[in-house]
């Protein structure tokens, strides 16, 4: 068990989420296909109504 947690651990701290991959980079994984095209900010505030 403290194994699997060391290599979680190491695959967490091997990324850096405010660092951006460079152009064209292999690990780079495009998600638009099973993410969709939809805007969700819009598709939550059509969803929003105020109190009564």
């Amino acid at each position: 068990m403290a194994e699997d947690f060391e290599i979680l651990r190491g695959i967490y701290n091997a990324f850096d989420p405010f660092r951006p991959l460079p152009a064209r980079d292999p690990v780079y994984v495009d998600c638009r296909e099973v993410r969709g095209d939809g805007d969700i900010l819009v598709e939550l505030g059509n969803q929003i109504r105020p109190l009564a």
